[in-house]
């Protein structure tokens, strides 16, 4: 009898009936070998796939739908002529941040469900009709790890560095000594956010 009970819990916690847009919807739990995640997985190493079969259990969970029913349903609204339907993964890509947002911890978790769930689409289909996201999309709202460096260059190799380095890196590398911002920070500035860049004294530059 005992047996018996932890047979039906096991299958109940393969199959979960939900509910979609008004009707019930079955989410297989066997996602590994829908068509769709075996054409994802193809040339991604072991350590990886293990990886994206976690987080893209919680997916699942959020979009209620399986992987074939997302791509059917990819195919069939990326030939509508309404937005709002064409960009219905977008704005779900965007809720389920919020939602990661409000259940884990840190910046690096939230943007990896995030990296998983784009790679499903992108391998899937290419630019075409892989998630056209922006750059703004993938900024979350937690506090990011800052790791300690374990070197911090001198002014004197800062200035070594700096003879040995092309144009755009001198400029990279000066920016980033005197502001102390991040490379992603760095790449966002444009000539005009440096507003001091030619009133400054010849002893605060290098």
């Amino acid at each position: 009898m005992n047996s018996g009970f932890t047979k039906q819990k096991a299958q109940q916690n393969d199959v979960k009936v939900v509910k979609m847009r008004g009707r019930p919807r079955t989410v297989n739990r066997d996602y590994e070998n829908d068509p769709y995640v075996q054409k994802w997985f193809v040339g991604l190493d072991k350590n990886t796939k293990g990886n994206y079969l976690r987080q893209f259990k919680e997916w699942l969970d959020f979009v209620k739908m399986s992987p074939t029913e997302q791509i059917e349903l990819r195919i069939k609204q990326m030939n509508s002529t309404d937005m709002t339907e064409r960009q219905f993964f977008e704005n779900k890509w965007r809720e389920f941040k919020a939602h990661l947002e409000a259940t884990k911890k840190t910046d690096s978790c939230v943007k990896g469900y995030l990296k998983c769930v784009a790679s499903f689409f992108s391998r899937n289909f290419g630019k075409r009709y892989g998630l056209a996201l922006v750059r703004g999309d993938w900024v979350s709202t937690l506090p990011q790890h800052m790791k300690a460096l374990d070197w911090i260059p001198s002014q004197s190799e800062i200035k070594t560095l700096y003879t040995h380095a092309n144009l755009r890196n001198k400029a990279l590398l000066l920016t980033l000594y005197h502001t102390g911002l991040s490379e992603a920070d760095t790449t966002e500035l444009t000539i005009e956010s440096i507003r001091e860049l030619y009133t400054s004294g010849e002893s605060e530059r290098v």
